[in-house]
This record gives structure tokens, C-alpha cells and sequence, in this order.
């Protein structure tokens, strides 16, 4: 269903099309056609019921994205957010032209991200020149602005060296959730920090109240206010984002028990139903020794796995073609026939295509089954799928069914949103530790431009690996993309998954006891695999906003030139939102650490006429011997230093998500 309802949302003015019984009806059709046993895997099955739901749940949602422009996808115990009427043409023309002072330098100055084979071309990256521990300085008894601060650009205290760094884990908490409290099991960094900028909220409107790390707020002034309305754009979808688990989150089917099978074929399955009651002639084998698979044989595995418990194979899907309404063929009537089209699950995000460019993207886990005896072993290849397919065709599942009434009316504007924009993070800002002065309230915001580059000689960009933002110290909740640029290049996406709480279904006991493989046709989990669980992929087409939890695992996939004889690119900024309720250090309290911001300061005061009277090459020598501010050849260096730790930091944390399996005990 929200593989559905995204695609569906990806069609022009899918907010009126919905709306007609004629569209609906067509695109309905279209669902219950699709070959999803195909498309998904052997036991995937899309009813009415859940086609009526998911129209009545798109109809709903129109009415939000008319008078929103919000889109809530992916949307269940968490949610991620789409726009595409936020940006206007004017906006992102500004954007591009604030942009291209720090994109138009000579070859040598462009700054390719490590690791990215120069694709990836940083324009602002928060990992050059972060919080130091032990090296950056900091003013700790008052704030800096945008304004003053290149006059206290090398001042401040050295911060404390925080000593070696640890992993704190709690092998019995099996949830790996992003959150502002304190897990175990997430890893802090003792040595950096991203910086982020503060952000001034007055009457809901966000105003810049200190310089955005790497963006000099004299040479590159225009492109504050631009990030000023991105980050303005940004509040109402992040606030949404920030209150869904704990005022939004809902369910879509209810339940006392998650299904029942139903067995056509009682005289082959004698008290237990299993594939390997399948008879010989339609496709069961013998087993070694003798013996065929109708016989009882209280020994047989129980809790095999059957069938493929994978359910999001995102890079499948049909045909494209127009959906035609009843009064002819003129563009407005043509109406788009194919609900699941066939983007690639290529992820392509800023925040993802450099830090883990050079990480491995085979992720997702091991998923074979060690458990699985010889016997098994032998008969799975002699037999394949058969015995799978035979049980398809002879036992059906009952499941629930969603009752779109009972929860559609919650997608209503006037019970997700905001009363007054004055009341945007106001809960979260109120129980930050030091709340800021009545009337200007702070949230903090890190800023990333970022822009892949592709030629005929480098045709491809491979995507990145899954992973959270940041470490704990970084405190980051949200993610805001705006997708403003792309030439030339295939359509992509940006998947998603999280880790899904096992332990909940165990004792709540939804399931037959030991049937593994209906736990696996019900969740699309593997009942003894990883705990982690598709969710799901939404395109990020050019134009396209993007909001999503840090809850929420994500990858960047591949993607690659349209035309490969010509040149492409893709260009993204990325914000991410610092935990309104546990602010961190900022460029409000970090002067810059730029050397070359502050040599510029120090070669414009005309009181220092000593030093204006050295000559260069004294000049030079007395600057080069300054240990601080920290030159760019040392703030790349770090940054590769950086890169390495977090790299460790998402390897090991995918290591730990993939050992933590569903363990469906007997209740």
C-alpha cells in the first residue's frame, strides 16, 4: 500500500485525478491486474480492500497537499514527507545563482569529496573544518552573529580533549531507535562534531542568527537569506516529521491475530500444513532413503522458511501509458494506466553521496538460513519451488483487512499542522535545558550543496550504503533535501528502512506458534533474519523536497547519464535538524576556524601597520607559523580522519542491526 500511494503521488495532478470515480476506478483495476507475485515476491498478494484504502486514503491526503503542499509517505509509526510545489522557479533560480560564485573557481580549488572518483563536488560540506575536540576554541560566556563574526575569527578557549572514544551497547535492547535519549547501543564521537548555524524563530519565521560553517558570510552574503527561505520551508514538514511517533503514529490494520491459513487440501495436509506435504506429481521429490514428502514425519522442520521473504525489490514495475477519461483524448483526458512504474530503487541524496561514497553497498544482511539440514538442502534442489508453489495455490491466508475510515480523517490539515506558525517546535523549544529569551527562541541547522557531476567517461554514480545522519553528538532528528538541479541524468530514488520490534509480536502472540513462514507471508520479514524491515522508496525527481526521520535508515542508489555522449548533474542542499530540546555547539559560540577568513580579516585592519609593513615573505613566515586558525590542507586532512570514523561508526552499527534477528519463541 505505500509502495502504491507513492507512485500514485508521482503523477501530475494526482490530487484531482484521485478524485474522479472514473481515474479512481481505472487505476483500482490497474492494482488488483498488477503481477505482484512478480513484481514483489511469491507470496505477495494486493486485495480490493486495500485498493478501496488506498484511494480513500490518497483522497484524503489531496485535500492536505492542496492546502499544505505536503505529501506524508512512508507513513505509519513514523513518516516521510514529499513536496513538490514548495520550490518556486524564482526561488530556485536564486539558489542556483547564490551558488555559483562557490561552484565558478579554477579546476585546481574545486573541492571532489575523497573517495568519489570526482563526481561528487563539495561546495559546502560540514565535515571541513567541524568541532575539533581538544583544537577548536570557543567563546564560552557569549554568542557571536553573522555580522561580528570574522572579528573573533581565532579567539575563544581550546575545547577539552573528551579522551579516547567509546561504544556504549546494551546487548538486551534490540530496538535501535534515533532518538534524543541516551541508547547504549549508538555510538558517540569524542573526537568531531558537525557545527551547525543557529536559526531565530520570531512569529514562526526563521531569520540566520549565526554563519553558516563554510559559507563566508561577507563574500558569500547572497546565499544566506536563499538558506533562510529553505530552512522557512522546511519548519512546517520537519515539525510534522519531529511530532509523528509520538502524536501522529497509527495503524492501517487491526488485528487479534495477524492471519489465518485457510487449506484447501485437508487429505495431504494431516494435521500440520507444510509445502513438504506437496505430492510427487506435483512437484514434491522423495527423500533420501526413502520415503516420499505425504508422509508424517514428526521430525520435518516446523519452522522452515519458505518462499522469499523479501517484499521490496523496488527496482520492478510495469508499463507506463495514459489513463483515458470518458470524454475523449486531449491531454487533460489522458489519464496515466500503470500505478507501480519501473524506477529504479537508485537513492540519490546529498547527504548521502559523499561521506559514504566509498563505503560498500552490500548491506542488507546475510540472509541465508544456516539452520537448514541436509535433507532440506537436498530437496530444495532437486525441487525448487515447487513444493512452495503448490502450497500457494492450496492454502490462503486470511488477513485483515485496513479500515481506511477509521483512520483517513486523521490526514486533515487542521489536526497535522499548526494552529499559528508561532507554535512550530514550541513543546520541543520549551524543554531545551536553557530555553533562549522570551520571543527568540533557536533551533540549529546544519547546511550541505552538494552536486554530482557525471561525463561520458564516468557514466554512473553507484550510490552510497544505509545509514543514519550522524553521530549522537550531532544530535540530528530530521533530514530536509531540496532537489533543485539535474541535466542529463536517469530518474532516481532515496529507499528507506528501520528496524522493526519483534519482541512486541512475541508477546502479544499475533502469530500460530512456530509458523515461521506465515510470519514471513504476513511482514515481509524473515521470521530468523535481521530485525531490519523494507520500508519502502520514494523518487526524488528534479523540483522535489524531501523530509524524512532519522529514524529511518536510508540509501542513495545508482543512477547514470541519460545521454551517455553528454555531460549531467544532479545538485542538492541538504538541512538537517539538530533536536529542538537538546541544542548543541554552534557557530553561535565556534568563531570561524577558516585561517584563510582570518588572514583576509587580519590584511584588512589598517592598524595593524606593523604587519602591513613586513614584507611577503616575512608576511608569510609569521602567518605560516600561527597554529591557529586551521589551514584548509589540515581541514582536509581531518576531514579524511573524519570520514574514517563514521565509516566505522555505519559499518558497525549495520553489523549490530543485522545480528539482531527475530527470535519467534513459543508463547
Amino acid at each position: 500500500m505505500l509502495r502504491v500511494m507513492e507512485e500514485l503521488t508521482n503523477k501530475p495532478e494526482w490530487w484531482r485525478k484521485v478524485k474522479d470515480d472514473e481515474i479512481a476506478a481505472k487505476w483500482k483495476t490497474e492494482i488488483l491486474q498488477m503481477d505482484w507475485k512478480t513484481l514483489v515476491d511469491l507470496w505477495a498478494v494486493f486485495t480490493e480492500p486495500m485498493a478501496d484504502a488506498v484511494i480513500a486514503e490518497l483522497r484524503a491526503k489531496a485535500d492536505l497537499y492542496q492546502e499544505t503542499g505536503l505529501i506524508p509517505v512512508m507513513d505509519y509509526s513514523a513518516c516521510a514527507i514529499k513536496s513538490d510545489s514548495l520550490m518556486s522557479d524564482a526561488l530556485v533560480q536564486r539558489l542556483k545563482a547564490a551558488v555559483a560564485p562557490l561552484e565558478d573557481v579554477p579546476d585546481a580549488a574545486k573541492d571532489w569529496h575523497p573517495g568519489s572518483n570526482n563526481k561528487v563536488l563539495d561546495l559546502v560540506h560540514p565535515s571541513l573544518f567541524p568541532v575539533i575536540y581538544g583544537r577548536t576554541r570557543a567563546l564560552p560566556n557569549r554568542t557571536i552573529g553573522v555580522a561580528d563574526c570574522l572579528a573573533h575569527a581565532g579567539t575563544g578557549i581550546p575545547l577539552p580533549t573528551l579522551g579516547q572514544k567509546k561504544k556504549q551497547r546494551n546487548p538486551d535492547d534490540r530496538r535501535h531507535r534515533r532518538s534524543t535519549d541516551d541508547q547504549d547501543d549508538i555510538e558517540l564521537s569524542t573526537n568531531y562534531q558537525w557545527l551547525p548555524c543557529d536559526v531565530e524563530l520570531k512569529d514562526g519565521k526563521a531569520t540566520i542568527a549565526s554563519y553558516v560553517n563554510n559559507v563566508h558570510p561577507v563574500e558569500h552574503a547572497a546565499l544566506y537569506p536563499v538558506i533562510e527561505e529553505f530552512i522557512n520551508l522546511a519548519l512546517p514538514a520537519w515539525d510534522l516529521v519531529y511530532r509523528w511517533p509520538e502524536e501522529f503514529e497509527f495503524k492501517r490494520m487491526h488485528w487479534d491475530e495477524i492471519y489465518k491459513w485457510e487449506c484447501a487440501v485437508p487429505e495431504f495436509c494431516k494435521g500440520e500444513c507444510d509445502p513438504k506435504n506437496c505430492p510427487l506429481e506435483e512437484g514434491g521429490v522423495p527423500r533420501p532413503g526413502g520415503g516420499d514428502d505425504n508422509d508424517d514425519d514428526d521430525d520435518d522442520d516446523k519452522g522452515s522458511e519458505g518462499g522469499d521473504g523479501e517484499a521490496d525489490k523496488d527496482d520492478e514495475g510495469g508499463n507506463e501509458e495514459d489513463d483515458k477519461e470518458s470524454n475523449g483524448g486531449d491531454e487533460e483526458d489522458n489519464k496515466e494506466s500503470d500505478v507501480v512504474n519501473d524506477e529504479n530503487d537508485n537513492d540519490e541524496d546529498d547527504n548521502d553521496e559523499d561521506d559514504n561514497d566509498d563505503d560498500d553497498d552490500n548491506d542488507d544482511g546475510d540472509d541465508n538460513d544456516d539452520d537448514d539440514d541436509d535433507d532440506e538442502a537436498y530437496e530444495n534442489i532437486q525441487a525448487g519451488d515447487a513444493r512452495e508453489q503448490w502450497f500457494v495455490r492450496h492454502h490462503t491466508m486470511i488477513l485483515p483487512d485496513p479500515d481506511s475510515s477509521a483512520y483517513c480523517g486523521r490526514f486533515a490539515a487542521s489536526k497535522l499542522m499548526r494552529s499559528s506558525p508561532s507554535n512550530l517546535f514550541a513543546e520541543a523549544l520549551q524543554a531545551q535545558p536553557n530555553p533562549a529569551a522570551p520571543g527568540s527562541p533557536r533551533l540549529q541547522v546544519i547546511v550541505k550543496l552538494a552536486s554530482i557531476h557525471l561525463t561520458p567517461s564516468k557514466p554512473q554514480y553507484d550510490g552510497g550504503s544505509w545509514h543514519v545522519e550522524g553521530q549522537l553528538n550531532e544530535r540530528i532528528v530530521a533530514t530536509a533535501l531540496f532537489y533543485y538541479d539535474a541535466h542529463n541524468v536517469t530518474p532516481s530514488a532515496l529507499s528507506f528502512r528501520t528496524a522493526a520490534n519483534g519482541e512486541q509480536l512475541d508477546e502479544e502472540g499475533f502469530y500460530e506458534q512456530n509458523d515461521e513462514r506465515g510470519i514471513e507471508r504476513a511482514l515481509a520479514i524473515r521470521a530468523r533474519g535481521s530485525v531490519l524491515q523494507d520500508i519502502g522508496h520514494v523518487v526524488t525527481s528534479p523540483g522535489r523536497a524531501l523530509f524524512f526521520p532519522n529514524l529511518y535508515q536510508h540509501r542513495v542508489g545508482s543512477f547514470r547519464l541519460a545521454d551517455p555522449t553528454k555531460p549531467g548533474h544532479r545538485k542538492i542542499l541538504a538541512l538537517f535538524l539538530v533536536d529542538p530540546k537538546v541544542p548543541v555547539l554552534s557557530t553561535a559560540n565556534v568563531p570561524p576556524q577558516q585561517r584563510a577568513w582570518w588572514e583576509r580579516e587580519v590584511g584588512a585592519d589598517p592598524a595593524d601597520l606593523v604587519r602591513r609593513k613586513l614584507p611577503n615573505e616575512l608576511r608569510e613566515m609569521v602567518l605560516g607559523g600561527v597554529d591557529f586558525p586551521i589551514s584548509l590542507q589540515e581541514a582536509k586532512a581531518v576531514r579524511e580522519e573524519l570520514m574514517a570514523e563514521r565509516k566505522i561508526l555505519v559499518e558497525d552499527t549495520q553489523s549490530r542491526w543485522d545480528q539482531t534477528e527475530f527470535n519467534f519463541c513459543e508463547h
